[in-house]
């Protein structure tokens, strides 16, 4: 069993179908999954599925011909007809960053997507199947624990595996998380976003000052000079001007 098509059977039964793989339909030919649901004995639903998932490259084309293929068909309705006299059924194609939704008749759907959600509701129950083992410890041993996910990125790096383009990516996508905002809205917090922005571009005075500009209202950008002239950096550059020139802090008080 190949780990992807493995993945896809979890995903599977964790929204209640029975799964029967590697259906065998003549002349070297497989259906990779049959999934189906059953009320009272009786079929309720059924999904033939192809799993197409590669590092290397797509092979869309040969995974089509299955669906539409006579032998892989009738090797499919010949199974459904234990628990059905219609034996019809819908088609689904799991695939790595697919570029449609659908091929037809074909259903299309994300490896990645199917991916994300088995991890999701990934418990800590021990399981003797390798693949869910495996998965219980990429998420509750790497993924959930900041410093090990930290080292993680940190090979990545290194190795090639992801650029400071896809570091940037990331970074945008968590900042759209609501979460991630309340997070770092957190007084504990503070030390981060001050480390981040010594070091990001909105340090230059420039960019400060129409940062500072564009986000605070009338009354907030008031009672941030009056806050700024408080500090004792700016009494000393305000000491230094002439005395018949009038400072900004006399306009606001």
């Amino acid at each position: 069993m190949f780990p992807e098509k493995e993945i896809v059977t979890i995903w599977l039964n964790q929204q209640g179908y029975l799964v029967v793989r590697d259906i065998n339909a003549g002349k070297n030919k497989v259906v990779d999954c049959l999934a189906f649901k059953l009320e009272k004995g009786q079929l309720k639903k059924a999904i033939h599925v192809e799993v197409s998932v590669s590092v290397a490259g797509e092979h869309v084309a040969e995974v089509q011909k299955k669906f539409s293929d006579a032998l892989v068909q009738k090797a499919i309705r010949q199974y459904l007809a234990k628990y059905s006299q219609t034996k019809d059924y819908s088609k689904l194609l799991v695939m790595n960053s697919p570029s449609l939704e659908k091929i037809g008749d074909i259903e299309v759907k994300p490896f990645e997507a199917v991916f994300i959600e088995v991890l999701a509701k990934l418990d800590r129950k021990d399981y003797s199947n390798p693949t869910v083992r495996t998965l219980q410890l990429l998420k509750h041993t790497i993924l959930t624990e900041p410093e090990q996910l930290r080292a993680l990125m940190e090979g990545f790096k290194q190795n090639g595996a992801i650029s400071n383009q896809t570091l940037e990516a990331m970074l945008e996508q968590l900042s759209h998380l609501p979460e991630m905002m309340r997070v770092l809205a957190k007084s504990r917090n503070k030390r981060v976003l001050e480390e981040s922005f010594k070091g990001s571009p909105l340090a230059k005075p420039e960019a400060l000052a129409k940062l500072v500009i564009s986000s605070l209202t009338t009354r907030s950008f008031n009672q941030f000079l009056k806050e700024l002239f408080q500090h004792e950096k700016a009494k000393r550059f305000t000491k230094k001007k002439s005395p018949k020139q009038k400072t900004l802090q006399v306009f606001l008080d």
